[in-house]
C-alpha cells in the first residue's frame, strides 16, 4: 500500500516455496500454470469482524509486466 512497487517472487511449481508477505502489502496469488495450485496461510491473530484490519487494495501490474 501507498506505493507502486510490484514484487513477483520466482516460483516455478517444481518445489514448495515459502513466500513471506510483509504486513500492509497488498497481494494477489494467481495460478498461471496448468496444474493445481495449493496455498497455505498462517496468521498470528484471528480476523475480528467487529474491528476489521483488512483493507481491500487492488494489485495492478504495470502494463509492461501484465500476464497474457
Amino acid at each position: 500500500m501507498f506505493h507502486d512497487d510490484v514484487v513477483e517472487p520466482p516460483v516455478s511449481g517444481v518445489e514448495p516455496v515459502v513466500v513471506d508477505m510483509p504486513t500492509m502489502w497488498s497481494h494477489d496469488i494467481t495460478n498461471v500454470g496448468d496444474s493445481v495450485l495449493t496455498t497455505l496461510f498462517w496468521t498470528d491473530s484471528l480476523f475480528d469482524p467487529e474491528a476489521p484490519d483488512t483493507i481491500h487494495e487492488p494489485v495492478v501490474r504495470p502494463a509492461a509486466q501484465e500476464t497474457p
